[in-house]
């Protein structure tokens, strides 16, 4: 009884997971849609949401938990921002490959039969008899997902092939390693260039910001998909092939390294997407504070003025902990206390971390000193997403937060005393900015 009242199919009901697109309001990205639509021999979805994440999916909703209901396809809004239109063609064509293979109904059979499991587990625990009838249903349950797993990545290699269709295997295979990578970069982004503005009561422009995020970090985002390890076994819940498989199946391997295109952003495709973007916050963080928070835009945000409104308070925080104990050590005197980071952030820091903690606290404690000590020095300071802080002065320039971990190798810190004196900054006590000589 316990069990076939969970399993029973329930209706499905739909939350819009993000702003709804209009084909009125959106001709460019419609017309685009369109053309894909037709080239699968396909209608055109009767709903198009925009959504916070780097993704694409289509799916039926609107009917019961293993039925029919009408076709809805959500687009991201940071994956507009990286891709090329041409690119997104490859992943609309992708998406509308799993809608003509069936995916999607056999998807939402699938969807529904997990819930079930869930409700199962949940009311059979419930029920006081979990040691009796759980290991037959956790048993049943690795087994259903296991094999939909190995369905699944079979569905998407197919839906790649469609995209190579439509879209050329090489644009198909950029638009994979362009997603893949996009994903990585924009937890960073979020994590890194956004959050701290919204902390501050402050909304910079999401898409734009993940447009020259991505621009400037997406060779380190390759070389990290580069890095992942070829599995040997695939992981047996893992529901998309490893990225290297799909190329490969493409036959264009060497998709990975993405060339520069003279495409716009497929951004370009909305009109005034900006409109969407605290809906689209709120629903990444916090409604309530995307929606008070007060406009700033990147550029604002970049110069001396915008760093101080975001950063300041969180430096003057760090700098009264540590600054006391760093008066007397100078610029110079940095390539030497890098050799042991450890022992260097016991001394500065006045409260008991972890050994890692201490290298990775100490970084941070240079760079805030640095910064303020060279701006007392004349520095000019800028931040643009996706690239760390630089201090400028004529020809020269510094990256405050990355110089002390740079020194802990050999070649930089023999460099880094004649640099520093040619700059003019290797006697400035860092302890006590504005003291020391500062002329180049």
């Amino acid at each position: 009884m316990t069990i076939g009242y969970a399993v029973w199919p329930r209706r499905e009901f739909f939350l819009a997971p993000g702003p709804r697109l209009t084909h009125v309001t959106h001709p460019r990205l419609s017309a685009l849609l369109n053309e894909v639509a037709q080239a699968s021999e396909l209608a055109t979805p009767e709903e198009l949401y925009l959504i916070p994440e780097v993704n694409a999916w289509i799916s039926r909703r609107g009917g019961r938990t293993f039925s029919g209901g009408r076709m809805v396809i959500a687009l991201g809004l940071p994956l507009l921002a990286v891709l090329t239109p041409s690119q997104l063609r490859a992943v609309l064509a992708h998406e509308f490959g799993h809608e003509q293979g069936g995916d999607t109904i056999l998807g939402g059979w699938i969807y529904g039969a997990r819930l079930a499991m869930v409700r199962a587990g949940q009311n059979i625990h419930s029920s006081g008899w979990s040691g009796v009838l759980m290991y037959p249903l956790l048993w049943y349950s690795k087994l259903f997902l296991r094999i939909t797993s190995v369905i699944a990545r079979r569905q998407e290699l197919i839906a790649d092939a469609q995209a190579a269709r439509i879209a050329g295997p090489e644009v198909a295979g950029h638009a994979l390693t362009t997603t893949e990578a996009a994903v990585i970069a924009f937890d960073r982004y979020l994590r890194f260039e956004v959050l701290p503005v919204l902390d501050r009561g402050y909304r910079p422009p999401l898409a734009q910001g993940f447009d020259r995020y991505f621009r400037n970090q997406r060779d380190l985002a390759i070389e990290t998909l580069e890095t992942v390890p070829t599995q040997n076994r695939i992981d047996p819940y893992q529901s998309h092939p490893p990225l290297k498989e799909r190329l490969s199946a493409l036959g264009c391997a060497e998709a990975v390294r993405l060339p520069q295109s003279g495409e716009p952003s497929a951004l370009s495709l909305l009109e005034n997407p900006e409109t969407f973007e605290a809906d689209l916050l709120g629903r990444l963080t916090n409604q309530t504070i995307a929606r008070r928070s007060k406009p700033i835009t990147w550029e604002e945000l970049s110069g001396p003025e915008g760093i101080d409104l975001i950063h300041s308070k969180t430096w003057d925080v760090v700098f009264r902990e540590s600054g006391p104990r760093l008066s007397g050590i100078t610029v110079q005197d940095l390539a030497g206390l890098a050799k042991d980071p450890e022992a260097f952030g016991r001394k500065v820091i006045p409260r008991k971390m972890l050994s890692k903690d201490y290298i990775a606290y100490s970084n941070h404690i240079v760079g805030v000193a640095l910064a303020r000590t060279l701006r007392k020095a004349g520095w000019s300071i800028r931040k643009e997403p996706g690239l760390p802080f630089q201090l400028k002065k004529g020809d020269a320039t510094v990256e405050p937060f990355e110089v002390f971990s740079r020194l802990r190798e050999e070649p930089a810190a023999a460099a880094w005393n004649k640099e520093a004196g040619r700059m003019g900054i290797g006697l400035l006590d860092l302890g006590h900015p504005g003291s020391g000589s500062s002329q180049p």
